[in-house]
């Protein structure tokens, strides 16, 4: 008994002393992490917290600029006034009165092809305007103005130095985006220590490679699909019939009826009616597998509800394979959006008709067949919830061009593109893939003397390879070359490898200031050296005026019109009635120059110019040719100066034998005309070296036919522009003085 009593004793000691070394163990280790901890805070003091805290502000800052301007941080250069005054020549949509410019993810180019700015996301060499680049640089040039030179530290006696160039890394994960700085500085501090900093962190809770990648695949879908023109082409058949109060139909057929009983439609109305539509039907579009990908049809009519959920699943799009269940991909078409809608004229809408004899009486078949040609943006924007900035989930917006051309999703019937090329070697811009021997660019002036800077690029063949099904609508577009960054000149040349390429490699170089240079070089094979010059024109930054000639004849005269049509509307004569006047207040002119000699290099500033009388406009022009499309503007100087009033314009419909002639009033209602085109000019000019630099005005000479009195006159001047410049080439000839 008394050896189990001491044996009880000596277990319960034994308990004892593992309790307390277990103790001492928890004890040591707590103390170790909490020594450890106060150390880390110890290190990191407050001029690399202060460092950090500026990092994360202006990387905050860079990544709102990026979600609120389709992936582009600044639009400084980008040509505003196209956006603004001529919107469907334009790479930019203009939103809130032009305080923001979205760039066009999908496009139409003036040639009428396929185009983008969509940036890529990741670097692939400084300056290439990827996403990546755009933040570092961004940081870089940001950072210094957040710090301001430490003053903030000056009280306390904390002096900072700078001992190196500060320079920005973005790492995009699948869940943030890292910033790190290294910025190496010295921090002296009042005890005379010093202390040396060079790397600084900020994370930013943004799923930003994610939501960028979903864009794409929206994008990448449209380009595919054409899906926003699908459901443009669907809208149009729901919101059309034969009947004035709807939309007139693309493929109505044809109707047998009494020659008067013919539907018309009024082209404002339908403008207005076409606007309204897109307002509250393209929010309905969804994309599959995000966070608002469908729409739930709550109806206790089961064939109401059954019909309306069809039509909203059909305009749900599968674009990925991927699930986004915390982003929301919503579209829009704002009141303030632009709308170009033509149906080849303006005024009254009617069908084709063909009278029919019968027997006892007279019917007329009418074709109820409209073409519509519409452009129109559509924007697209992403929220996820799960990416934070500045205490609210991140949203990133993109603008695509939805284009319908004769009914036909972004091609006409009628566009001639030919076949697409078969792909040949496929450009690689990586170093290990330049296997060509050295290549050597050449840049030069006119007068032969290097240009420095230049920056030159490469690509095997086109950026993109068109598929077309039999009727000439696009099946099919892909991505066919890459445009690689080659370097910059100095003293005006650039040698270097290039990536192998047969027959079809392009060069492009640029430099502000000058005519950019896009040139077909053909092969670059592997072990071959090759020299080539090209000569650059310098662009001329010209003031700019117009001046116009009435050709619409003064009152009372009748025995010489002022522009006349034959019955195919081409203009027989454009008389003019002055020799020229300035423009009037209230007027204004819209310049577009379009370059049509490529090989002598393109304009890289706006294409487009401004002028009203008052204000100083300037235009850029390089030595070549040019298309010039002007178009001349009259805004009221009164409210209802040019309303065409309601019940004004008749017309009138020959009885047959079983009916009566009718005559039809119209409009229905007063139309508000607050602005109208008067006239213009359309012709071709070639403009040499000399003649630029032998004065710094440039005046252009329009065509006024003055405001329209009836629906029919509305916007015809721009049909006579072309006829009329050619019927006096030496009156619109641009003057340089």
């Amino acid at each position: 008994m008394r050896l189990k009593k001491r044996s009880q004793v000596t277990l319960f000691i034994v308990i004892g002393i593992v309790i307390l070394f277990s103790t001492l163990i928890i004890w040591y280790i707590r103390s170790q992490t909490t020594t450890t901890e106060d150390k880390v805070t110890a290190e990191k003091g407050p001029v690399q917290t202060y460092v950090e805290q500026c990092l994360k502000q202006v990387s905050d800052q860079a990544l709102e600029y990026i979600g609120m301007q389709g992936g582009y941080i600044t639009m400084e250069g980008a040509d505003k006034i196209t956006a603004e005054k001529d919107p469907f020549n334009s790479r930019l949509l203009s939103v809130a009165d032009g305080r923001l410019l979205l760039p066009y993810w999908l496009y139409q180019d003036y040639l009428g092809l396929d185009n983008t700015e969509m940036p890529a996301l990741e670097k692939s060499y400084d300056g290439d305007y990827s996403i990546e680049w755009q933040l570092e640089d961004y940081v870089d040039n940001h950072m210094e103005s957040c710090l301001d030179d430490f003053k903030v530290f000056e009280p306390q006696g904390i002096d900072v130095a700078e001992m190196g160039v500060l320079k920005t890394d973005v790492i995009m994960t699948d869940n943030n985006v890292n910033f790190k700085l290294h910025y190496p500085i010295n921090v002296y501090k009042p005890d005379g220590d010093m202390e040396s900093l060079s790397d600084f962190y900020a994370e930013v809770p943004v799923r930003l490679k994610r939501i960028y990648t979903l864009a794409k695949e929206i994008r990448d879908h449209e380009m595919q699909s054409v899906f926003l023109e699908r459901d443009t082409r669907n809208l149009i058949t729901l919101y059309s019939r034969i009947d004035s109060d709807y939309l007139p139909p693309m493929y109505g057929g044809l109707h047998f009826e009494q020659c008067s009983d013919r539907v018309f439609w009024l082209y404002n109305d339908v403008y207005s009616n076409f606007k309204d539509m897109l307002i509250a039907n393209i929010p309905y579009l969804r994309v599959a597998d995000t966070s608002n990908g469908l729409i739930t049809v709550n109806d206790p009519d089961e064939k109401n509800r059954k019909i309306r959920q069809g039509i909203y699943n059909n305009m749900v799009q599968d674009v990925s394979d991927d699930a986004y269940p915390s982003i929301s991909a919503d579209f829009s078409y704002r009141k303030d959006f632009p709308l170009q809608l033509d149906f080849g004229g303006y005024g009254l809408l009617e069908p084709n008709s063909f009278q029919v004899d019968l027997l006892f009486s007279q019917l007329c078949m009418f074709e109820y067949q409209f073409a519509y040609n519409v452009k129109y943006p559509v924007l697209v924007t992403l929220t996820d919830s799960k990416s934070e900035l500045d205490g609210r989930d991140y949203m990133f917006e993109f603008p695509m061009e939805v284009v319908l051309k004769d009914n036909f999703p972004r091609v006409r019937y009628t566009d001639a593109f030919g076949s697409a090329p078969e792909p040949a070697v496929a450009s690689e811009c990586e170093p290990e893939q330049r296997l060509s021997g050295n290549i050597t660019i050449n840049v030069v002036d006119p007068s032969g003397n290097g240009i420095d800077d230049a920056n030159v690029y490469f690509q095997c063949g086109p950026s993109m390879v068109y598929d077309f099904y039999d009727n000439g609508t696009v099946k099919d577009i892909k991505q066919f070359a890459d445009k690689c960054f080659m370097g910059t000149t100095d003293n005006g040349i650039l040698r270097e490898r290039f990536p192998q390429c047969q027959k079809s490699g392009m060069v492009t170089i640029s430099r502000d200031g000058y005519a950019k240079r896009t040139e077909l070089i053909g092969d670059t094979l592997q072990g071959k050296d090759r020299t080539m010059t090209f000569t650059m024109d310098k662009i001329y930054s010209m003031k700019l005026d117009v001046k116009k000639y009435f050709v619409k004849p003064p009152d009372g005269q009748t025995d010489r019109p002022g522009v006349v049509v034959d019955d195919n509307d081409d203009v027989t004569a454009c008389n003019v009635y002055d020799t020229g006047s300035s423009l009037q207040s209230y007027e204004n002119a819209l310049i577009r120059l379009t370059k049509t000699d490529l090989d002598k290099g393109e304009l890289t500033g706006p294409s487009v110019a401004y002028y009203s009388p008052g204000n100083t406009s300037n235009i850029s022009i390089s030595p070549g040719t040019y298309h010039i499309e002007i178009i001349l503007m009259r805004n009221e100087r009164f409210n209802g100066e040019m309303t065409i009033k309601k019940h004004s314009e008749s017309k009138k419909i020959e009885g047959t034998l079983v009916s009566d002639s009718k005559t039809i009033y119209y409009p229905d209602e007063d139309v508000l005309l607050p602005s109208v085109f008067t006239g213009g000019a359309m012709f071709n000019w070639t403009v040499t070296r000399e003649e630029l630099e032998s004065g710094s005005t440039v005046t252009f000479h329009v065509f006024d036919e003055g405001a329209p009195k009836t629906l029919e006159e509305v916007s015809v001047p721009l049909k006579h522009r072309e006829g009329c410049s050619e019927l006096n080439p030496d009156l619109v000839r641009p003057v340089i003085s």
